[in-house]
């Protein structure tokens, strides 16, 4: 369900219930996106997208429009359908914060270079497909890359670990074995950037379904929680 208002522009919409599986109660959640709660849009284009944290760390549509769709994605979901735009918004870790892991559910339609999914300031602790393989990098000075490649118009889940001093960051696709190096570490960020990073350009071609943000690297089991609740609501292997 979702609520619909009228104004000046026709048809403001609010998605705010949540489809089956409820996203797992662990600690350290500092933001949380999901296709079908607290996306705003006007005639289906986008205007915001709210976190479902409780912190409030909300971000709003720049540049070409991002395109709302309720349903047709993975499982018959609904989708944010990403052209080079992007949506950015003021955003804090906690203070003592030393390290963040966070999980990126999306696909892409096509690769013409580096397609950024997630940044954390200019240049921050990116998430990023690099080139035009479908490899997924983590990039904060140094890059480091998955030994797998995802094919296009597949979902897929990108897990990626920014550690304290930078020695054990790691990326890893569908719960496959990370890749581990120094990407540059973890950094104290003031600006969130979902589908493209904080100096425009190089945004993704495709659908963003969900974003994961936790203040800490989580234990073994939680991240298995977390995949497996990702299993369960995209369908697809983790």
């Amino acid at each position: 369900m979702t609520n619909t208002y009228l104004s000046l522009g026709g048809s403001l919409t609010v998605s705010n219930v949540s489809s089956f599986m409820p996203l797992p109660s662990i600690s350290g959640l500092t933001a949380w996106f999901r296709s079908d709660l607290g996306v705003v849009s006007t005639g289906g284009i986008v205007s915001a997208w709210k976190d479902q944290s409780g912190l409030a760390q909300n971000v709003s549509s720049v540049g070409p429009n991002i395109l709302y769709s309720g349903t047709g994605g993975a499982k018959n979901l609904p989708y944010l359908s990403f052209n080079d735009s992007e949506l950015q918004g003021a955003f804090a870790f906690p203070g003592g914060t030393n390290s963040q892991e966070n999980f990126i559910i999306c696909s892409y339609t096509s690769l013409p270079g580096n397609a950024y999914l997630i940044d954390f300031g200019s240049n921050k602790e990116i998430t990023l497909l690099y080139g035009t393989q479908g490899q997924v990098d983590i990039y904060n000075g140094n890059f480091v890359g998955s030994t797998t490649m995802v094919p296009a118009n597949t979902p897929f889940v990108a897990d990626s670990i920014w550690s304290n001093g930078g020695a054990s960051d790691s990326i890893s696709l569908n719960g496959a074995t990370p890749s581990v190096g120094s990407a540059g570490g973890f950094a104290i960020s003031t600006q969130l950037t979902i589908g493209n990073f904080g100096g425009g350009n190089n945004g993704i071609m495709g659908a963003m379904y969900e974003v994961i943000i936790f203040d800490r690297i989580l234990l073994s089991s939680e991240r298995n929680t977390i995949l497996n609740y990702i299993t369960a609501r995209y369908g697809f292997a983790t």
